[in-house]
């Protein structure tokens, strides 16, 4: 069953989405959450500038930096008005600004870097936590310390890491889709 998705350019953004560009996520998400067999969704998506993302982390997580994406985890249950249960599941908050860097920096295409962003978002919502772990453009997880972890059956059982693999995993999947200019 479709999950509802809600897709909207913060205000002050400025680069907005395309409504093009816009249906294309809204698409991109369904394939995630179906494919993560998360039915009934609600997810809403604010794409931002630097500045509203760097207020939200301030007050949110006491770190005063803009950062690439943020997800609020909602978790409550509604009836719908196709009287159907929706689990809404939060929000995810990207900065197009630290997205746009990001991808010039790592050297890879700014949608690859979207995708991975809401992955990212879409697996903390779900519960998932990585904590100082981090990806590298090129996959490899990456400890607090900038140290590409080595996988092995011992570090697979981290959870923190675990939420990374599983990340890297529904990119490689997914990669081949196209999001709309």
């Amino acid at each position: 069953m479709a999950s509802i998705i809600n897709v909207q350019n913060e205000e002050t953004l400025k680069n907005p989405y395309s409504e093009k560009r816009i249906e294309s996520i809204k698409n991109f998400v369904q394939e995630i959450l179906f494919h993560q067999n998360l039915e009934n969704w609600e997810v809403n998506i604010l794409f931002s500038s630097d500045e509203f993302i760097r207020d939200l982390n301030k007050n949110y997580r006491n770190i005063d930096s803009p950062t690439d994406v943020l997800s609020f985890e909602q978790g409550d249950f509604y009836m719908g008005e196709d009287e159907k249960e929706y689990f809404c599941a939060g929000d995810i908050v990207i900065s197009d600004e630290t997205l746009t860097f990001n991808a010039e920096k790592f050297n890879i295409h700014k949608d690859d870097e979207l995708k991975r962003l809401i992955i990212h978002g879409i697996l903390h919502l779900s519960g998932f936590d990585h904590g100082e772990y981090h990806v590298d453009a090129n996959g490899n997880i990456l400890d607090g310390n900038s140290t590409v972890v080595v996988l092995n059956d011992e570090t697979k059982t981290n959870e923190e890491i675990q939420m990374l693999v599983l990340q890297e995993d529904i990119f490689s999947k997914f990669n081949d889709r196209i999001l709309e200019v």
